[in-house]
């Protein structure tokens, strides 16, 4: 798909935008408004693209771990006390044991269950809390797995990792400007965990994604 605005074009995207929105985008372009628009399109098409490989991720991440809890406390994990107590229950910003309890009563089902919790219930389970299920589990679930750091500190460098991809992915779910942040980082970490995950997914991922071909489209100044 074609850059390019007519003039027309641009005094209407430029109302139903907002002037508030566009403004981040004319200052760095300069204030120029073409030039502000085009960069706008190119960021909707690179968060397209790049809602192919968080998609994979979250949906693996979180069965990858669920995997590894069920081979601990069994399927019916969701619903075992004990299991439910290990959660931690702060509450400040979310509390993962009230989420936990929440879509066990709502749901019947493990997989509904594990569909239904938030992505942070994902990440805390990455933790020292929980060492009896990683130093088992991690290089059962996680195939690609092959450091030579000690596990635990591959289980840490997996719940950064996945953290730093949860606040990237709010910021496309959100539409704020990623405009600026270093992309290509971005995803590499993806492909990464990917890897790590299971490297044929990793592999199918960078075959098909079209990221890395918009990331050089980028409109200049």
């Amino acid at each position: 798909m074609p850059f390019g605005f007519t003039e027309e074009e641009l005094d209407h995207f430029s109302m139903v935008l907002s002037a508030s929105r566009l403004s981040t985008y004319l200052k760095e372009t300069d204030n120029n408004q073409k030039l502000a628009m085009d960069l706008y399109l190119w960021q909707m098409k690179l968060c397209a693209a790049f809602s192919i490989p968080l998609h994979i991720f979250e949906i693996s991440f979180r069965n990858t771990v669920a995997e590894a809890v069920a081979n601990v406390h069994g399927n019916k994990w969701p619903w075992k006390e004990g299991f439910i107590q290990s959660i931690p229950r702060q509450k400040k910003y979310y509390c993962a044991q009230n989420d936990l309890r929440r879509k066990a009563k709502e749901h019947e089902t493990t997989g509904s269950v594990v569909a239904g919790l938030r992505f942070a219930f994902w990440e805390k389970m990455l933790t020292n809390r929980h060492v009896k299920i990683w130093e088992e589990q991690f290089p059962i679930v996680f195939t690609g797995w092959n450091d030579r750091r000690p596990i635990l500190d591959s289980v840490k460098y997996c719940r950064e990792e996945a953290e730093r991809i949860r606040k990237f992915r709010n910021r496309i779910a959100h539409h704020e400007p990623i405009f600026s942040r270093n992309l290509n980082t971005d995803y590499k970490r993806l492909i990464e965990m990917l890897n790590l995950i299971n490297p044929a997914v990793g592999d199918w991922i960078r075959r098909v994604s079209t990221v890395e071909d918009i990331l050089g489209e980028r409109p200049d100044k």
